[in-house]
């Protein structure tokens, strides 16, 4: 129950998905990912202004090739190099970089918000399991109890029979297949 109130707590800490934007302009400034194809099943990750040469596959999501023309950059192509471009400008932003940006706190927030639902159903199946195998162990034992019991059946069984042969081995004489003489006989 505890756990269900954190839960609800970090989904009520999440900030609203933004406002729709404007259509995209032709300008060269990036925009979010939901502007470019709204057909897309995962957003692509923003692109930071600065470049990251790793040396290695296009394909990889989390390090992008831009190639701005600088010299072969660091390590002499044997192994990944980093070629940062960073400036601090006391420009005042633009419109269009606001959208970007609440469009990167939107695309932020929807990660957030779906590794909290992982998160929530990865502990229910930890959960269910965790049942699973407490009741796995309860059958068990009451099979194994059952098992035992009917064993020492058998063998009380066993004993009766034992017994039962041996009282008939009594009573009856083996030898002539006669019984004893009685109690009146003897007298």
């Amino acid at each position: 129950m505890e756990k269900e109130l954190d839960h609800q707590k970090e989904l009520q800490l999440l900030p609203p998905p933004p406002p729709p934007h404007p259509a995209p302009s032709s300008s060269s400034r990036a925009l979010p990912w939901f502007h470019h194809n709204r057909t897309r099943s995962r957003p692509p990750l923003y692109r930071p202004p600065y470049s990251i040469d790793n040396g290695g596959d296009d394909n990889d999501n989390l390090h992008h090739h831009h190639h701005h023309g600088h010299g072969g950059g660091g390590m002499g192509g044997s192994g990944p190099s980093l070629d940062l471009k960073l400036s601090i400008s006391l420009e005042p932003a633009e419109a269009g970089d606001f959208g970007c940006i609440e469009g990167l706190k939107w695309q932020a927030a929807e990660q957030i918000r779906l590794a909290a639902i992982e998160k929530a159903y990865a502990e229910r199946v930890r959960e269910l399991t965790r049942r699973e195998i407490e009741l796995a162990h309860s059958e068990f034992a009451r099979a194994r109890a059952l098992w035992d019991k009917a064993r020492e059946e058998v063998v009380k069984a066993e004993r009766l029979r034992d017994t039962a042969t041996a009282c008939m081995g009594e009573i009856t004489c083996h030898s002539c297949r006669q019984s004893p003489p009685s109690f009146y006989e003897m007298g």
